[in-house]
């Protein structure tokens, strides 16, 4: 516990934070780059559906998805939920293109 004249801290400020990568299916040629446009693709998806707020980060020069969790009451089943809606809008996602072509992120 922290005091200052005025304000008391109670306890230590915490952010919980899950940073994952969309990893394309077995059998899928992709490359760096494409897995990093999917990784976008799949933020894209999720903030236009308004089902999850999930923001994107970059990690050694690769796009990784990122929950930043704010709500005590958030459970593992729930994080877990998110993280295969992520798999299958990028399985979605993987399986209605071509391979992707390098370029600018989304």
């Amino acid at each position: 516990m922290r005091q200052t004249p005025r304000s008391l801290l109670p306890a230590e400020p915490q952010l919980s934070t899950v940073v994952f990568r969309y990893i394309p299916p077995p059998g899928r040629p992709h490359a760096e780059e494409d897995a990093d446009r999917l990784n976008d693709a799949i933020r894209a998806r999720f903030y236009a559906s308004g089902e999850a707020m999930v923001a994107a980060t970059t990690l050694d020069g690769r796009r990784h998805l990122k929950l930043t969790l704010l709500n005590p009451r958030t459970t593992a089943a729930q994080i877990a939920s998110i993280i295969t809606a992520a798999r299958d809008h990028g399985d979605h996602l993987a399986a209605a293109s071509t391979p992707l072509t390098t370029g600018g992120r989304h």
